[in-house]
C-alpha cells in the first residue's frame, strides 16, 4: 500500500531528530527551522546541507497531534528523558536497551491518545532482530522513538550510534543521480580525502551487492536496488544501528530477497539492525524477534518463540470467528 502524504498536513509535537532518508519530493516534505541541541548528531546523511533545519515527511503514518508533556504546578517537566548511557546489568553488549517507554499524544480534539504503553526491549549488538505486530500496534512509532524522530513521555533508552533510519518507500530516500553519488552524499559531513570517500563508497556498495551498479542512474534501478543503495549510504557513514521500516513493502519477490540478503550480510560485529515487518517468512533471516500488541511489547526473544505465539494467536482468532 502506497504511503499517503499531504503537503498541507500540519505536524505538531516534539520531534527530535533528522534523517537524510527523510528526503522526498517537494510535495511531501516540510522544512521546519528549529534550534538543534549542542550535542545533536545527524542520524544519517546530509545535515551539512540541511543546516539546522528539521526535515519531516508529512505522511499520515506519523501520529496526529502533539506530545503530551506532563508538568507539575511549578511548570517543571515530569516526563522522563532519553538516556545516552547504558543501564544494563548484562555482560552481553547491547545495541538497544529500552525500559518502560511511553508515548502519549493529543488528538485534534484535545483527547489523549496512548501510543506506547511501557515498552521494554533489549537488542544484542551485532544481530538482526525483527519487530512485528498487527496494524496500529505502535511498531512504527516505537521505531521513530528509537530513531529520535519522536521523544517519549517516559522511560529510559540507550541506543548505539551513529544510527540511520531507512524508510519503506525506496523512492523517498535516494536523491542523487547515480548510486555512487547517493552513497557519497552524506560523507560531506566528514573531513575525508577523496581517496577515503572513494574507499568508503566502494566498500559500502560491495557490501550490499551493488558494485556493478555504482554509476547507474538511480531512475533505472529497481525498488530493491534503491533500498540497497540507501543501506549502503548508512554503512558508508559507519552507522552502527540500522532502523529499517518495512523495507520490502513495495518490492517484488526477487527484490525482497535481495534486500533481505543484503541486510543479513552487513549485520554482524558492531552493526545491528531492527527491521519492522508484517511478513512472517522474513523471520527466517532474523536472530531474534519482538512482538507488539496495543502499544506494548508482549514478547521478545527467539524467532521460534515469536512464531509460536503468533500461530497461537491466529488459532484463537480463527476459533472465535475472528478475521482469518
Amino acid at each position: 500500500m502506497t504511503q499517503s502524504c499531504a503537503s498541507s498536513t500540519k505536524v505538531l509535537g516534539d520531534v527530535c531528530g533528522v534523517s537524510r532518508r527523510c528526503c522526498s519530493s517537494a510535495g511531501s516534505l516540510a522544512s521546519v527551522s528549529l534550534p538543534l541541541p549542542s550535542n545533536f548528531r545527524s542520524l544519517s546523511h546530509g545535515s551539512n546541507r540541511i543546516r539546522q533545519q528539521l526535515v519531516v515527511p508529512l505522511c499520515r503514518e506519523l501520529p496526529v497531534g502533539r506530545l503530551l508533556v506532563q508538568r507539575n504546578p511549578g511548570g517543571q517537566t515530569l516526563a522522563a528523558g532519553v538516556r545516552s548511557d547504558a543501564e544494563t546489568s548484562s555482560s552481553t553488549p547491547v545495541a538497544i536497551n529500552a525500559r518502560d517507554l511511553g508515548l502519549t499524544v493529543l488528538g485534534d480534539k484535545g483527547e489523549e491518545i496512548v501510543v506506547l504503553r511501557g515498552c521494554s526491549l533489549q537488542i544484542p549488538e551485532g544481530q538482526l532482530w525483527m519487530l512485528l505486530g498487527p496494524n496500529g500496534c505502535g511498531k512504527s512509532s516505537l521505531l521513530k522513538v528509537l530513531t529520535g524522530l519522536l521523544r517519549p513521555n517516559r522511560g529510559k533508552l540507550y541506543i548505539v550510534g551513529p544510527r540511520s533510519f531507512v524508510f519503506q518507500n525506496p523512492d523517498h530516500q535516494v536523491v542523487m543521480p547515480t548510486a555512487e553519488a547517493d552513497v557519497a552524499f552524506g560523507l560531506g559531513n566528514l573531513v575525508l580525502s577523496d581517496e577515503e570517500v572513494r574507499t568508503r563508497v566502494d566498500t559500502a556498495l560491495e557490501a550490499v551487492g551493488m558494485s556493478e551498479y555504482a554509476r547507474r542512474p538511480v531512475q533505472t534501478l529497481s525498488g530493491g536496488q534503491k533500498q540497497r543503495v540507501a543501506i549502503a549510504g548508512a554503512l558508508a557513514e559507519s552507522s552502527r544501528m540500522l532502523l529499517l521500516d518495512e523495507l520490502t513493502t513495495f518490492l517484488d519477490e526477487e527484490d525482497q530477497l535481495g534486500v533481505l540478503e543484503a541486510v543479513r550480510k552487513v549485520v554482524g560485529g558492531s552493526v545491528t539492525a531492527l527491521w519492522v515487518t508484517h511478513r512472517l517468512e522474513e523471520l527466517d533471516y532474523a536472530d531474534g524477534a519482538v512482538y507488539m500488541e496495543n502499544g506494548r511489547v508482549v514478547l521478545s526473544g527467539s524467532v521460534e518463540d515469536v512464531k509460536r505465539y503468533i500461530r497461537k494467536q491466529q488459532e484463537q482468532m480463527n476459533g472465535n470467528g475472528g478475521l482469518r
